[in-house]
């Protein structure tokens, strides 16, 4: 079925918000309703969307970008103590961005350093 023009008219809000230079998604602990704020968007509508197009819940999906951006930081300054990117990419501690990193990813963030 075709996507209705609502559904890709959320598609650009949402990839748009993505990539926005300050990278909101790594802020701690961020709600789904400072997001559809940011995103000017109905935080049921938002909600709905990351559900169905993303197959994840809201922070679940979170989890996922701040998990990309640390496969970058993590090869990009190879000296950087993990926990320090931990903090940096939003995560609660080091142990969370180890467990979440390796739900995603099938591997611990170290060992993913280690490999790539």
């Amino acid at each position: 079925s075709k996507p209705s023009a609502e559904t890709s008219s959320i598609d650009n809000i949402v990839t748009e918000w993505t990539q926005r230079a300050d990278k909101p998604y790594l802020k701690e602990s961020i709600t789904i309703m400072q997001v559809a704020e940011q995103m000017g968007l109905n935080t049921r509508l938002l909600s709905n969307y990351i559900n169905y197009v993303k197959g994840r819940n809201f922070n679940a999906w979170i989890n996922f970008l701040k998990v990309q951006e640390t496969k970058v930081v993590l090869l990009a300054d190879r000296t950087l103590p993990l926990s320090d990117i931990a903090y940096r990419m939003g995560f609660a501690d080091l142990a969370s961005m180890s467990r979440i990193f390796k739900q995603i990813e099938g591997m611990p963030p170290s060992v993913y350093r280690q490999r790539n």
